[in-house]
Formats: C-alpha cells, structure tokens, sequence
C-alpha cells in the first residue's frame, strides 16, 4: 500500500465478513512496521498496539501509521474519532465493518453501553448505523 500525501490520511472501508476483512488489514498493512499500527477490537498481528474501544482515551497524543477499527467488536463513534486522531499524516485509517447493506440490522456488541432502562437491545431500531451505512455508500470517495 502505497503512502498517502504526506498531509493527507487514507480511510478504507472493508465491509464484508469479519474473516475477510481482518484478513484483507493485515495484507494490506504488511509493509507498515506493527509496532506502527493501533488495531482496535479484539485481534491484532503480533506486535501491533491492540485496545478495546472503551480504551481509545489512553492512546491520545500518540502517533501512528495505521489504524485499524474493527467494528465488528462494536462501532463506538467516539473510540473511532479519539483514535483516528492518532493517524499521522500520510497514515491510513481501515474501517472493518459488516456490508453495508447487513450494517443497520447488525448486533452491535456496543450497543449495550448507551441502553438506558427500560430499554432493552430488541427496542434499538438500528438508526445511528442505518444513517452511517447510507451516508457511506452514498459517498463518491467511497467507491
């Protein structure tokens, strides 16, 4: 993979199987050192930086060449941009996600954190991640 401009940062987005999509990261980041790249979710390559998403707080001010958000362990909007800020310029951030098309109806691993009572999981209508999947697709630079 190819650098990005120095000031610019690259996003992927790697909807498909959670498989392929871990698989397909560590492909595409086998020439950028592990010791270079924050996988958040539960699996990394040897040497890499690994957090969960509930820790995204402990890694700012810190500098990496590549991130992987893995949301099939949960889309937490907020672990993203804390980590995204993490890339360097020239950095590439991977977005590891079911297809856009299965995203909304997903079970959300995080989704748990921001029920409040009376609510249970059957009563979220999937709306956040209904938007984010259409606002995605709908994207030209997401082609």
């Amino acid at each position: 993979m190819t650098p990005a401009h120095p000031r610019h940062r690259r996003v992927w987005l790697l909807a498909g199987s959670a498989e392929a999509g871990r698989a397909a990261a560590v492909r595409m980041l086998a020439a950028i050192p592990a010791h270079r790249q924050l996988w958040v979710g539960n699996a990394a390559p040897a040497g890499a930086t690994r957090i969960e998403a509930a820790r995204a707080g402990t890694v700012l001010g810190g500098e990496f060449d590549a991130l992987v958000f893995d949301a099939w362990c949960g889309f937490d909007p907020d672990a993203l941009g804390a980590t995204a800020g993490t890339v360097r310029g020239g950095g590439h951030l991977l977005l590891l996600a079911p297809p856009l098309a299965d995203w909304p109806t997903f079970a959300d691993p995080d989704a748990e954190r921001v029920l409040v009572a009376p609510w249970t999981m059957a009563d979220l209508a999937g709306r956040f991640l209904r938007r984010a999947a259409r606002l995605t697709a709908a994207d030209p630079a997401m082609t």
